[in-house]
């Protein structure tokens, strides 16, 4: 479903037009643009017309799509001066787009006249307020909803009565003393006419909360357009049933649940929120939306509800927020980072010498040991086999898979999601032949090392607040947690080269090109130095869709040197369970292959994050990895391209879902 049928009334499509009631220029250009002189004779052929309003006009907001080798940055660094207009444009907000999509991203360009400049007082409030909202929606669940209110949505005006209509026309004007829009009956009506509205009813079945969906017509070939706005609450509600809370985000969710359910391809949610209401944004994080931008003094917007004691004059501020949908599951494994794998494809590595198999189908034992076999038939030189896969059934550490050489280094067990009390199986099988084969007695002492680590009461799970105090006593300036996305990945780079440059001496890949290519799906997280944006340490998670199960490989984490024994480590992946959390992301199973080492570091920061460690899994010259710090028993190879490399032996540290959120819940996530 692409929605085609639906009306909008998200404003001048294709266009920019003057918007008189709220004295600006708004609208949202549908050509892609990919270089910033098409993007600027796009801007300017728009505004010429408007010129005769200038006097009237004190905002533009610009909303383009960028295409091709044109990204976010190359627009807020090139476009001063090059749009004829008495207001000067900046990047408001951004919002990245998948790999996938036919587009880059959705970048909002606005800005105020001197008279409508939003004072620094306000901003920063906004800023506060947005920071509180994600503390908050990290801290607490939301409230269920009431026995007996129920959750609907209408299209275009279904299911809705008159006295539905002066209800929430009722809603609308004691929320509102002033709003981008008339308030009237007939725009109410409109509203539920053109759009798609998320509603809640009490238990007498009136309306007590709604959030209206503006479906944007098919401008892009396989990807769909919403934006959530509208949204209120009746302010008597608190009053006639205190047990009623956080009513609109149910209101909310069932409105995405359905956009979800009945999309296909790529669909972007995002939402126009207003800054000064903490409960507003707390609702858009808790459904995993994340933060593009602020657009100051956007619209008429004033309510007695609101949490901030400034006065704030006629005009609102907007945080624009989103979330993004994604059923184009053709080939889910595309934009992983080459840690993983291809499913249903033997890739080979003629570099460090081996071949690597993923199943993309829950197997039997049967199927694994077919697909052993195919594993056979590699090319001279391949020292090492890996075979990875869901299984319905349990397997023993060490067992051999029937006809090949391959055993099984590591079973772990997850909750099925569509058996109540069974459990799959994460199995990874292996063989080294040749040079590759490891000392059987190096092999035990690994696993005692391993095994003091899973036992040692000292590594055990942390409270978030304990690893965040610890690291910032440590550091003398303010740290801060970031996620890499497509719009920041240019102004992080020089960065990433640095973090992992010092980290290691060599990698089995282009560790900043994986991150630029995959970044748009995969979760990359890190702590930076405050007082600079410089990233001290990274971690990530490389996200996969193996038979409807999303798995995750915890992966490419590194940090400076300056940044040793600063506890890093474990406030960096609890802070990327947080975001998973957050971001209702949760794979069943995340896991990583970790440097055992010689203090086996990784392993105790792994432990203290939440992490679980099976002593009895080894993977043995398992990667191509080098590194200064801390280096294990490395075995030095020649490549088939005839490059010397160096492997090390690793284990695995894994989480299961349910255990993510009862981690956060019973030690918290990082207090921000």
């Amino acid at each position: 479903m692409t929605f085609e049928n639906l009306g909008t009334s998200s404003g001048a499509m294709g266009k920019i037009s003057f918007d008189k009631p709220n004295r600006r220029a708004k609208g949202f250009l549908t050509s892609p643009v990919d270089d910033m002189d098409s993007l600027t004779y796009a801007i300017n052929a728009q505004l010429l017309p408007l010129s005769p309003n200038y006097d009237d006009i004190t905002r533009i907001t610009a909303r383009v799509l960028t295409a091709g080798d044109l990204t976010p940055n190359d627009v807020m660094t090139s476009l001063d001066g090059r749009v004829s207009s008495p207001i000067r444009l900046q990047v408001d907000a951004v919002i990245p787009l998948p790999l996938k999509a036919p587009v880059n991203s959705i970048v909002y360009l606005g800005g105020n006249r001197d008279d409508r400049i939003q004072s620094q007082q306000v901003i920063e409030e906004d800023l506060r307020f947005i920071h509180e909202a994600q503390r908050l929606s990290q801290k607490e669940e939301p409230h269920p909803l009431p026995k007996d209110y129920t959750q609907h949505i209408s299209i275009n005006g279904q299911n809705i009565d008159e006295n539905d209509l002066e209800q929430v026309l009722k809603i609308y004007q004691s929320v509102f003393q002033d709003y981008v829009v008339r308030l009237d009956k007939d725009t109410i009506k409109e509203m539920f006419i053109n759009n798609v509205v998320g509603l809640v009813r009490d238990k007498t079945g009136k309306i007590v909360s709604l959030t209206v969906a503006e479906i944007i017509p098919s401008i892009i070939d396989n990807m769909n357009l919403v934006e959530l706005t509208d949204s209120a609450t009746d302010p008597k509600l608190k009053e006639e049933d205190p047990e009623a809370k956080n009513i609109n985000f149910w209101a909310r969710q069932v409105l995405i649940d359905y956009l979800r359910e009945n999309s296909s391809g790529i669909t972007v949610l995002y939402s126009e929120a207003r800054a000064d209401l903490i409960p507003v944004l707390r609702n858009n994080f808790w459904q995993g939306f994340e933060f593009a931008g602020l657009l100051p003094n956007s619209c008429r917007m004033k309510s007695n509800i609101t949490s901030s004691s400034l006065n704030r004059g006629e005009y609102g501020d907007l945080v624009v927020m989103y979330l993004i949908n994604n059923k184009d599951e053709e080939d889910p494994m595309i934009t992983m980072a080459p840690g993983i794998g291809e499913a249903g494809k033997i890739v080979i590595s003629n570099h460090d010498t081996r071949a690597v198999l993923v199943l993309d189908t829950i197997v039997d034992k049967g199927v694994l040991n077919q697909a052993a076999v195919s594993l056979s038939n590699l090319p001279p030189g391949i020292n090492r086999q890996i075979l990875k896969a869901i299984s319905k059934e349990p397997m023993r550490i060490g067992e051999r898979l029937d006809g090949s050489p391959l055993k099984v280094e590591a079973s772990i067990a997850f909750p099925n999601p569509s058996v109540s009390d069974q459990s799959l199986y994460w199995i990874v099988a292996g063989e080294n032949t040749g040079t590759r084969v490891a000392d059987e007695s190096q092999m035990t002492n690994l696993r005692e090392r391993v095994h003091q680590v899973a036992v040692d009461q000292k590594f055990e799970t942390q409270r978030g607040e304990d690893l965040l105090n610890f690291a910032q006593n440590k550091f003398s300036r303010e740290l801060r947690f970031i996620t890499i996305s497509p719009y920041n990945f240019s102004f992080y780079k020089r960065s990433l080269k640095e973090v992992y440059g010092e980290a290691f001496k060599s990698y089995p890949y282009n560790v900043v090109e994986a991150i630029k290519n995959s970044c748009g799906t995969n979760i990359y997280v890190a702590v930076v130095d405050g007082t600079n944006d410089r990233i001290l340490a990274i971690t990530g998670a490389e996200m996969m869709n193996l038979a409807g199960m999303q798995l995750a490989e915890i992966g490419d984490s590194a940090s400076l040197k300056e940044a040793q024994g600063m506890g890093l480590g474990p406030l960096i992946k609890r802070y990327l369970l947080q975001v998973m959390h957050q971001t209702n992301n949760v794979p069943l199973l995340s896991f990583t292959d970790s440097r055992i080492a010689n203090d086996a570091a990784v392993l105790k920061a792994n432990r203290r994050a939440g992490f679980q460690l099976n002593p009895e899994i080894l993977l043995p010259n398992h990667t191509e990895i080098s590194s200064d710090r801390d280096p294990g028993l490395t075995t030095r190879l020649i490549g088939s391209d005839g490059t010397i490399f160096q492997t090390e032996h690793m284990t695995m540290t894994y989480i299961t879902g349910e255990k993510v959120t009862q981690t956060l819940q019973q030690y918290g996530g990082i207090p921000l």
